[in-house]
């Protein structure tokens, strides 16, 4: 039982740490088009 768990929980973290590059990606993305405006 606690081999699934440790998996899934290794799964989750990897899923979070890709979403958090992601949005911080957006986020570049966002400030380099506000860059670009000014």
């Amino acid at each position: 039982m606690q081999i699934p768990n440790t998996c899934c929980v290794q799964s989750e973290l990897i899923l979070a740490d890709l979403l958090t590059k992601a949005i911080d990606q957006h986020e570049v993305e966002k400030l380099r088009s506000l860059a670009g405006l000014h």
